[in-house]
Order: structure tokens, then C-alpha cells, then sequence
């Protein structure tokens, strides 16, 4: 493993997918309501992180973060820049979906079902894990794209040998003795 072959994107991407999988075990959700009459020791806060929430979403967004990051370690492996340009145009793709995803479940709200009486009209809202997740699953596919445009193995201006892996110092010219004619 070279982590000198990684490039910005890859550490966007790989960055982004470790805080994507961390959200989804974050409140995305909260739901304030008033109980009245009924129960007034009970709570009337409840939070709900991804996991408990969504049904397969959940899982889109938990494998757009392991795709990033199993692309990071697949590019820190790989011998030339071209496997790593692949798997992130294939990963992009799906991960520019799960993006998509992640907005919309940001947008709509969930519900809350039917309401006991005596139970007033509850209050929804977004709590830290839904911004981190959407900004992260958003992120992904955005590092993806900037590690595709950048085929380099290393930094410009950076010394590389003949695979594209950076060295400390430039090669020996290789004297050749030409014939005389």
C-alpha cells in the first residue's frame, strides 16, 4: 500500500464515505409532541438515526460510504492510475444515485402514523446526522469525479519512474555509444 498514489479525489471520496457511514447511526430525525391528558411522564421527544428509519435507503448510502472507501484502498494497491479510473466512473454512477437518494429523504419528511386522541399534532425536524449525511453522500461522488479528471500517480512537478509511481530522484540517463559511420 503507496498512499502516495492517492490523489485529492480519493481522499475527498474516503473522507466523505467515513462520515456518511458514521451519520447513518446519528439522529436524522426528531419528533416533538405534546401527550395532554394522557400519559404526562412519558416523553415527548424521540429521535430516529437512518438505521431506524429507512428500509433500504439506509443500505444505498452504507454501500455508497464502503464503495469510497474500498476505492481508496484499492487506488493506494494499484499498480497503474487506470484501475482506480475505472472502478471510480462505475462507482460514481452509483454513488451520484444514492446522492440523489439522500436529498430526498432529506426533503420528505417522514410521517408518524395515526395519533392516539388527546395527542396533539406532532412537530418534525432534521437533526445533525441528515446534514452530514446528505452533505457526505453528495461528497462522494464529487471527490469521485475530481479523482477521474486527475490521472497523475502523484503531485505535479513530482518525480515519477516510467509506471507513474513518485521517486526521490530522477533516473540516470542511460549512456548509449552510437556507431560511426
Amino acid at each position: 500500500m503507496d498512499l502516495r498514489r492517492l490523489r485529492k479525489g480519493e481522499w475527498i471520496s474516503a473522507v466523505a464515505g467515513v462520515v456518511l457511514l458514521a451519520s447513518l447511526a446519528l439522529p436524522w430525525y426528531s419528533v416533538e409532541f405534546s401527550r395532554g391528558q394522557i400519559d404526562p411522564d412519558q416523553p415527548n421527544h424521540l429521535e430516529s438515526s437512518a438505521w431506524d428509519l429507512f428500509s433500504v435507503t439506509d443500505l444505498v448510502l452504507a454501500f455508497s460510504a464502503l464503495a469510497a472507501i474500498g476505492i481508496w484502498v484499492l487506488v493506494a494497491n494499484a499498480r497503474t492510475p487506470s484501475t482506480g479510473i475505472a472502478a471510480e466512473a462505475l462507482a460514481t454512477i452509483y454513488c451520484g444515485g444514492a446522492a440523489i437518494a439522500a436529498v430526498i429523504r432529506l426533503l420528505a419528511l417522514p410521517g408518524v402514523g395515526s395519533l392516539p386522541d388527546g395527542v396533539d399534532a406532532p412537530t418534525i425536524s432534521w437533526e445533525l446526522g441528515a446534514y452530514l449525511g446528505v452533505a457526505a453522500a453528495i461528497a462522494v461522488p464529487v471527490g469521485l469525479v475530481i479523482a477521474m479528471r486527475d490521472e497523475r500517480r502523484s503531485t505535479p512537478g513530482r518525480l515519477t519512474d516510467s509506471t507513474g509511481v513518485p521517486v526521490d530522484a530522477a533516473p540516470e540517463p542511460e549512456h548509449v555509444d552510437l556507431p560511426r559511420t
